[in-house]
């Protein structure tokens, strides 16, 4: 049995614990969109948390035998995920650590959000456990995705505890306060796909797609929500999708400035 079909023991860290770490690309046939913006992520976050981290050759060796594994057609769409996981107890060694890499459709939820997002502001007391990490412990995402589907929804809004957005259970969060683009400052996983669009907004840089929702998103007028990674794809290799419509409390506020 390979390496990565090899089962995890029940009582590792990564299934009791939750201790993991992951990035995940947007495929276009082959081509990983602000992949090397995700990789620095990762390595950012491990490092800032003084853990081994794997190389930057075994993450893209990883996703070239995945890749190799399941050829993509020339236009589609998919999504890479790069997982980091503790299997053993000691933390502070590195083989203790597993690397993994998949392929997945893109879901299904996400495709139809893409056009526009309906969402739901969540309680302010679900707040993730660890918000500037992109970690599998992932409790308060899944269950603020599970409470917008349950009304109505399709992406649940995290809120600090003054009622200011954040961002979504699985996307950036970004507003557009008089045209100007607005990220939350902290208490939020920094956002590739937000910060790389937000930074071109700010120097003037025309790239940009001029696709009905896509350009509503990117230049809107006034205040406007949109999501980093969970729209359609741009020019420039972003993906952004703007905020249709809330709960009656979504649509109109500031995001957090």
């Amino acid at each position: 049995m390979s390496v990565d079909q090899a089962p995890v023991p029940f009582l590792s860290p990564a299934v009791q614990r939750g201790f993991g770490f992951f990035e995940t690309a947007l495929l276009a046939g082959r081509r990983a969109v602000l992949w090397e913006p995700h990789l620095d992520r990762m390595h950012r976050i491990l490092s800032g948390l003084d853990l081994p981290k794997p190389s930057r050759e075994s993450l893209n060796a990883a996703a070239r035998r995945v890749l190799d594994a399941s050829p993509p057609k020339p236009t589609e769409q998919r999504a890479l995920r790069l997982t980091w996981f503790a299997e053993g107890d000691d933390l502070d060694d590195p083989a203790s650590f597993r690397l993994e890499a998949h392929l997945t459709p893109i879901p299904e939820s996400r495709l139809a959000r893409r056009s526009g997002s309906h969402c739901v502001s969540l309680p302010p007391d679900l707040q993730r456990d660890t918000p500037a990490v992109k970690s599998t412990s992932y409790f308060a995402a899944v269950q603020g995705g599970r409470l917008a589907k349950k009304a109505g929804g399709d992406e649940g809004l995290f809120r600090s505890p003054n009622g200011t957005y954040l961002e979504g259970t699985t996307t950036g969060l970004a507003a557009w306060n008089g045209g100007t683009p607005v990220l939350a400052p902290k208490g939020v996983l920094p956002s590739v796909t937000a910060r790389r669009r937000a930074g071109r907004l700010q120097r003037g840089d025309p790239d940009g797609d001029p696709r009905p929702g896509y350009s509503r998103l990117s230049r809107g007028r006034g205040n406007r929500m949109g999501f980093a990674g969970g729209g359609r794809m741009g020019r420039n290799g972003s993906e952004v999708a703007g905020v249709r419509s809330g709960d009656g409390v979504a649509r109109g506020r500031r995001a957090a400035a």
